[in-house]
């Protein structure tokens, strides 16, 4: 009796859990379901997955130890977001298929210093390093702190097991619409009246080799003029060329000869600006004194401003910053030749 008791019992207890197990496999199709439904409805809808954030650590730790050492072949671009904009890597890699080309710069974080510093006190580097910098940016105080805690992250973050977490990362974080869909964010917002439950049409779209390609809807008919005039200072009122900025100059030289002495080579390329936020620049850091100091001071490397380069006055910036993905590939065969020309290439 008890073990015909105690049998029945553990057959009426199986009863709940393989209807609990029932249940809850339903709502595991119905959540994939609905998943599946809302990516088709979006993607139907014109809305595609942006990418990763072109920003993340992982992703730019696994690519900074892609960067070929011991081969003078190797080309690495740093800078911020107009580096990753204006440069189609596929054309470069098409134009220059000798050379390995490693897209470091990072958007949103301006001053690429750091970065600079740890290829140059990397001994097994000997490539060619194209860096996007300003006057501005060299001079802010976040000059070496923008780019450092990347660096710091490859250094002591990164391991074996990093390639294939950030696979996983991109795999999960740019495949799907729905994932960059933010539900909470958009309800707060639709309550205040402040915006809608579709998520707006991506604008932009990053890569896992990190270019950022940049599409500019609709922004001619909203964006003010790209050019206008440029504001000109009499010289007494021009802001002087600060002692601290001299210093900072000094310790990059310091490091373009370090790469140097290992058969590398430092471009500083002043990328194109048009309209307001060129003429803003030249109220704080006037042309002829800012970058004339820094191609005298850093006089290893090759120094190069967009108002030189005749081929590069052609290229608009929708938003007087960065160019139009579509522009990309062609200011990359122009960057090429002027590359070539200064004999960096």
């Amino acid at each position: 009796m008890r073990s015909s008791t105690s049998s029945f019992e553990t057959a009426g207890d199986r009863i709940p859990t393989r209807s609990w197990m029932r249940h809850w496999a339903i709502l595991g199709v119905l959540v994939v379901s609905l998943f599946t439904i809302a990516e088709i409805g979006l993607r139907w809808a014109g809305h595609a997955p942006p990418g990763a954030a072109s920003r993340g650590r992982l992703l730019w730790s696994y690519h900074r130890a892609q960067v070929a050492r011991g081969k003078q072949r190797s080309i690495v671009l740093i800078g911020a977001s107009q580096m990753q904009t204006n440069v189609d890597l596929p054309t470069f890699r098409e134009v220059c298929p000798e050379h390995q080309v490693t897209q470091l710069a990072i958007n949103s974080h301006g001053s690429p210093i750091a970065v600079l510093r740890d290829l140059a006190e990397d001994p097994q580097f000997s490539g060619l390093v194209v860096a996007s910098v300003t006057a501005k940016r060299i001079d802010g105080p976040r000059w070496l702190a923008s780019q450092q805690s990347f660096v710091e992250h490859f250094r002591g973050a990164y391991s074996w097991y990093s390639p294939l977490e950030c696979s996983l990362q991109w795999a999960v974080t740019s495949s799907s619409c729905v994932f960059r869909y933010n539900l909470i964010e958009k309800t707060r917002r639709g309550l205040r009246g402040r915006g809608n439950w579709l998520p707006g049409r991506t604008t932009f779209h990053c890569a896992f080799d990190r270019q950022i390609r940049q599409h500019f809807v609709d922004w001619d008919s909203a964006a003010a003029p790209a050019t206008t005039a440029t504001v000109i200072r009499s010289a007494g009122t021009e802001p002087p060329v600060s002692s601290s900025f001299l210093d900072k100059l000094n310790q990059i030289e310091t490091s373009v000869r370090r790469i140097r002495s290992r058969g590398g080579q430092v471009v500083l390329v002043r990328m194109p600006t048009h309209g307001r936020h060129w003429n803003t620049s030249q109220q704080q850091f006037p042309r002829h004194r800012w970058w004339n100091a820094l191609a005298d001071q850093v006089s290893s490397a090759i120094c190069i401003h967009f108002q030189d380069v005749p081929t590069w006055q052609k290229y608009h910036c929708p938003d007087n910053v960065h160019l139009d993905y579509r522009d990309s590939p062609a200011f990359t065969r122009d960057l090429i030749d002027e590359l070539k020309n200064q004999q960096a290439l």
